[in-house]
């Protein structure tokens, strides 16, 4: 059956998930301000590590470049120039922060990823039950970290 295949597709691949949180600022000229010294901290200041994984990469599209964490070395990236970061993690999440284009917030977007093993050791449902956790978890910290700056 077709839920059959994507069972086997979940054990090939492991499982995919996405959290996103938001923080809101005042809809007045301090509130964007806020909103953008946010963004420029955490552009600034990244964070090395996030619940005990460890950022690997950054992704800057203001600048359109990857930076490796451990090298500093930098690589072009072809994507349209825009105020996003994308924070990729050992465990292979990402978070992808960006300012709202028609609010006063700032959105997180975590993707998660639980490994194939995971799925045959504690079943689909429990795996798909740890990921958003988990993704759920680094979602709140950067939100936390964001609220912070």
């Amino acid at each position: 059956t077709l839920i059959d295949l994507l069972e086997d597709i979940y054990k090939r691949y492991g499982v995919f998930v996405e959290h996103m949180e938001s923080l809101e600022f005042c809809e007045t000229k301090e509130g964007k301000d806020q909103m953008q010294a946010a963004m420029q901290s955490i552009r600034k200041n990244a964070p090395s590590t996030i619940l005990g994984h460890s950022v690997v990469r950054i992704a800057d599209l203001l600048k359109a470049t990857w930076r490796t964490v451990a090298t500093k070395q930098e690589e072009p990236i072809d994507l349209p120039v825009s105020d996003v970061l994308i924070l990729e993690l050992d465990d292979a999440s990402r978070i992808v922060i960006r300012p709202s284009g028609t609010e006063p917030r700032i959105k997180v977007y975590v993707l998660g990823k639980e490994a194939p093993d995971q799925i045959v050791l504690l079943g689909l449902a429990a795996a798909q039950a740890k990921a958003q956790g988990h993704a759920a978890q680094l979602g709140g910290a950067l939100k936390a970290l964001l609220h912070a700056s």
